[in-house]
């Protein structure tokens, strides 16, 4: 009996019934044995399981339960539409369906090796799982794409929570890397060409990134800095690819989409309530001629500017959902969460944010639904009452903001960043990394040049990469636009 159990257990039939009703027939006769639901067996109704185990443990009374097994290769042309599986989560048509009549059961190779037995025991048991069931419910293409959408709160914890630099340093990068070798085994798997599925956008990323290869390679005064400077220039567009390459059906997209509201809603209520209790910021955020502000939310991010560009995303995206949705629970629900998020955006007391918001409130206006244009007057004339508002805005036509802006501001930083760029070369500019972002304040390689962050995107690129450069990425921004525009 302990012999048969040996077997059963090795050979993974556990799902069968007790081990006692195989012990009713001494002989074995495989004729008369029911093994039960998830037991497989080949034509005489032996089970395949315990034929592989048999190797191992031998006979049983002097009587082996099947034949020798031995292992036959099939080498097969899968057509396009096909994934290298038994079962596939989504339903799709596998390698299965094409063997189906050969006699006998056939596993992939691949699956049949310890490494991938592993990987698909740990998948189904986080899967099973009452507390991770649901992220691992897509499989590894469900988790990769949870990771992306919630980069935001995953980073926080990493570098702010748990305090893990040598984990936060690279864990982006290695998400990169792991999910575009996923990718690459995807396309294969399907045979399916590595094609973008943007509909005509990744033509222009594309070009964008062949200008700044160019680039990298013309202009280069500090080779490694520059190669920094161009990862965190292109890391984002990267991500743009490896998503859109992810991403399998609308079932994907809607719970992608979803994660990403989700979260921009969290954090939206986080920098409210940082607003209601007055959170502490540095003396440098303001100004003490501006006596109406109080404090500026910045929720988990490092600035108020991030938390209002934020924002500034997602709140748009979230009042789409509104007017896509036929429930009226639902569309109450997505306002709700988009005027959260212009309430986040408000409390940020980002000038440039308020801008940009309007703009993009404007813009929406006008290709959704022109009704809104009368409701965000009304808005705009009630946010202009609130103190730290009309604070805000007026501090712009003081004195104290004119000398400020001259000493230290933003006019100082752009202007010393021109000049710069035209003392270097004003057509191919300084080279990634060399001035007005993270890159350079962390690695200041020229002893001439008084290091600061810009804060504008565009001065930035027209000073590291000329004329060239902000041409370029002026032109991916007009594809995109238009692109959007006709889908």
């Amino acid at each position: 009996m302990n012999s048969l159990y040996s077997i059963v257990l090795a050979a993974a039939v556990a799902a069968a019934p007790p081990l006692s009703e195989y012990s009713r027939y001494e002989s074995l006769d495989n004729t008369k044995v029911a093994y039960g639901m998830g037991v497989e067996t080949d034509s005489n109704n032996r089970p395949l399981g315990a034929i592989r185990a048999q190797k191992q443990y031998g006979g049983m009374g002097g009587q082996f339960i099947g034949g020798s097994e031995e292992k036959r290769y099939l080498m097969l042309y899968k057509p396009r539409g096909y994934v290298t599986t038994l079962k596939d989560e989504r339903g799709r048509k596998t390698v299965a369906d094409l063997v189906r009549g050969c006699g006998a059961r056939v596993v992939p190779v691949l699956e049949d090796s310890l490494a991938y037995r592993i990987y698909r025991r740990v998948m189904a048991a986080l899967r099973n799982s009452l507390l991770l069931g649901w992220l691992f419910a897509g499989g590894m293409t469900g988790f990769l794409l949870f990771l992306f959408s919630s980069y935001a709160i995953v980073d926080y914890l990493l570098r702010d929570v748990l305090q893990l630099a040598a984990i936060a340093s690279v864990w982006d990068e290695l998400l990169m890397l792991f999910s575009l070798v996923w990718v690459i085994h995807r396309r294969v798997d399907t045979r399916r060409p590595l094609s973008s599925t943007a509909n005509g956008i990744g033509l222009w990323i594309a070009f964008y990134l062949t200008v700044g290869v160019l680039l990298l390679m013309t202009v280069r005064p500090a080779p490694t800095v520059n190669f920094t400077g161009f990862r965190a220039s292109m890391e984002y567009l990267a991500v743009f690819y490896l998503v859109t390459h992810l991403i399998r059906d609308e079932r994907d997209f809607r719970e992608m989409y979803l994660t990403m509201v989700i979260i921009a809603t969290v954090l939206a209520l986080h920098g409210i309530w940082q607003f209601i209790i007055g959170v502490p910021i540095p003396a440098s955020w303001t100004d003490a001629a501006e006596g109406a502000v109080r404090t500026r939310v910045y929720s988990i991010f490092s600035n108020p500017n991030i938390m209002g560009a934020y924002m500034i995303l997602f709140a748009p995206m979230t009042i789409g959902l509104a007017y896509a949705c036929e429930r009226p629970s639902q569309k109450v629900l997505f306002w709700l969460c988009g005027l959260a998020m212009c309430a986040g955006c408000l409390f940020t007391m980002s000038r440039g944010a308020w801008l940009a918001l309007a703009a993009a409130a404007v813009l929406f206006a006008l290709l959704i639904d022109r009704r809104l244009l009368a409701l965000m007057l009304v808005c705009g004339a009630v946010a202009c009452t609130l103190p730290f508002v009309r604070s805000r805005i007026g501090y712009l036509f003081t004195p104290q903001f004119a000398d400020s802006n001259a000493r230290g501001g933003r006019a100082k930083r752009w202007a010393t960043a021109i000049g710069y760029l035209k003392a270097t070369d004003p057509v191919f500019g300084m080279g990634y990394g060399m001035y007005g972002g993270a890159v350079a304040v962390k690695n200041p390689v020229l002893p001439w040049v008084e290091y600061m962050y810009v804060d504008n995107y565009y001065v930035k690129i027209l000073t590291e990469n000329g004329v060239v450069g902000v041409t370029a990425f002026g032109m991916m921004l007009l594809g995109l636009v238009g692109n959007g525009l006709r889908a």
